[in-house]
């Protein structure tokens, strides 16, 4: 995403840059009234730079603990069917900056939440083509995103999700 500060058209909230590099910016507090938040207003939360992306050769690798291993296009993806999704987001740090003394990370205020319309393959529909084993307990998540971490490596960012 551009910066998202370097143009406001009329009647638009700027949204708070935190960080630059790698970019970070909050929602502004009036739009978390509860409804969906404009998306040139809600929040971004970067690890590392934003990587460079192509829908058409960008590719998901669903392996690991499953019957069926695979890589599938966006479009293969798209035809298990598209569900519409309203979330509620919060990264874990939000109100970092508020305490004390501060802990290390993005010094986030409030305003890193937002409500979104999502549309997309419901995670279910992936597991379930793919077949996951019995005993399987958790969904690691790897993004393309990448970047120096505090030992000076490099790595991928990555989450995880219990199954259950």
């Amino acid at each position: 995403m551009d910066d998202p500060s370097a143009s406001n058209p009329a009647g638009v909230l700027r949204p708070k840059v935190v960080t630059r590099d790698p970019l970070n910016v909050e929602t502004p507090l009036s739009l978390l009234d509860g409804g969906v938040t404009p998306t040139a207003a809600f929040y971004i939360r970067s690890n590392f730079r934003a990587p460079s992306m192509d829908a058409d050769s960008w590719r998901l690798r669903v392996h690991g603990a499953v019957e069926h291993p695979r890589v599938w296009t966006l479009q293969e993806l798209q035809e298990l069917g598209v569900v519409r999704c309203r979330t509620t987001l919060e990264c874990a740090g939000n109100g970092r900056n508020q305490l004390r003394p501060q802990p290390p990370g993005t010094p986030w205020g409030l305003g890193a939440a937002g409500t979104a319309e999502f549309t997309g393959v419901a995670l279910a529909e992936v597991l379930d083509a793919a077949g996951i084993r019995p005993g399987a307990t958790t969904c690691i998540f790897s993004g393309a995103d990448e970047g120096e971490v505090e030992d000076g490596s490099r790595r991928r960012f990555q989450r995880s999700l219990p199954l259950a």
